[in-house]
C-alpha cells in the first residue's frame, strides 16, 4: 500500500444525463465502493488505500454530492442503480461494496445486474431501521436554516435512544467548529430524500430474492439494530447466496471513520475467494 499514491478522478454520464464522479486508486480487479447517506467518496479514501494493493478501487460520489450532478424531482433508487451501473460498465467491475444505505443500493443493483460478488456493511434491512417520523420537523428546520437542529434530529432518528443526551448537547454546542461542518450543511438536503426512498425499498425486500451474486453481510457487534438473530436469519433466507460475518467491537461507521482496517481485511478475504 502506497500512502502517497494519488487518486485519479473520472466521470461517467448516467442514462438520465447526470454526471457521476468517481475516484480510482490501486491495481487489480475493479471494486466499486458505494457510500452511505450523509457521506461522500472522500470519507472512504482510507479504506480505498487499504484495498489498493489488491484491487483497483473506485469510490463513487453518489448524485447530490462531491463532483456528481444534483438530485432532482425524479430521484429514486432506480436512478442510483443506473448511476452504479454506469460506473460498473466504465470500469468493467463485477465487485461492489456498499456501506449503510449504499448497501441497499448495492442490493438493488445486484437484483438487476450480473454482479459476481457484493459485500454490504450494515444496510437498513428492516422497517424500524429506517424511521421517517422525524422528517417533517427536519425539513421545517432546514427551511429555517436551523442546520444544527436539523442535524440533531437526524442523529436522534438514526441513533434512537443509543446516543446519550449529553453527547447530543456536546454536538449542538461544538458542531460549528467541526472541520466538516460546511460539507455537512451541503449534505443535509439529501437526507430526507434518501431516507424516504430507503423506506420504500425496505418495504419491498422480496425483490432481493433475485440477487444472484455471492453476498457478504457484515455487521459490527456494537450496533444494537442487529442484536436480534432473527433479523440476520431473515436476510439470509431472503438473499439466496448470502452469509453473515460479525465483526467484534465495530460500530456503524467502521468503514468510513473508526476501523477501516478490519473491514478491508474482510473484503480482501471475501473478494479473493
Amino acid at each position: 500500500m502506497n500512502m502517497n499514491e494519488p487518486f485519479v478522478d473520472h466521470t461517467v454520464i448516467s442514462p438520465d444525463g447526470t454526471e457521476i464522479a468517481y475516484r480510482t486508486i490501486g491495481r487489480g480487479p475493479a471494486l466499486v465502493i458505494v457510500h452511505g447517506t450523509f457521506r461522500a467518496a472522500v470519507h472512504y479514501e482510507q479504506l480505498a488505500r487499504l484495498l489498493s494493493d489488491t484491487f483497483t478501487v473506485c469510490i463513487m460520489d453518489r448524485r447530490g454530492r462531491g463532483g456528481s450532478g444534483p438530485m432532482d424531482a425524479d430521484y429514486s433508487f432506480r436512478r442510483e442503480r443506473e448511476d452504479l451501473a454506469a460506473v460498473l460498465a466504465q470500469t468493467s467491475a463485477e465487485l461492489v461494496f456498499g456501506h449503510s444505505l449504499g448497501g441497499l443500493i448495492a442490493l438493488e443493483a445486484a437484483a438487476a445486474l450480473p454482479l459476481r460478488q457484493i459485500a454490504i456493511y450494515e444496510p437498513p434491512i428492516t422497517a424500524h431501521m429506517v424511521p421517517t417520523g422525524w422528517i417533517a420537523e427536519f425539513e421545517k428546520a432546514l427551511a429555517e436554516q436551523d442546520y444544527v437542529h436539523s442535524l440533531i434530529l437526524f442523529f436522534k432518528a438514526v441513533g434512537g435512544n443509543h446516543i446519550p443526551d449529553e453527547q447530543l448537547e456536546n454536538i449542538r454546542q461544538h458542531i460549528h467548529h467541526h472541520p466538516e461542518w460546511p460539507s455537512m450543511v451541503q449534505l443535509l438536503p439529501t437526507l430526507p430524500i434518501e431516507v424516504r426512498e430507503a423506506a420504500r425499498a425496505v418495504a419491498d425486500m422480496e425483490k432481493y430474492r433475485d440477487v444472484s451474486a455471492e453476498t457478504l453481510l457484515m455487521i459490527g457487534t456494537e450496533n444494537p439494530d442487529f442484536k436480534q438473530p432473527e433479523v440476520i436469519r431473515a436476510f439470509e433466507r431472503l438473499v439466496p447466496h448470502s452469509r453473515t460475518v460479525m465483526l467484534p467491537g465495530l460500530g456503524h461507521n467502521a468503514p468510513d471513520m473508526d476501523a477501516p482496517e478490519p473491514v478491508a481485511q474482510q473484503l480482501k478475504a471475501f473478494f479473493n475467494r
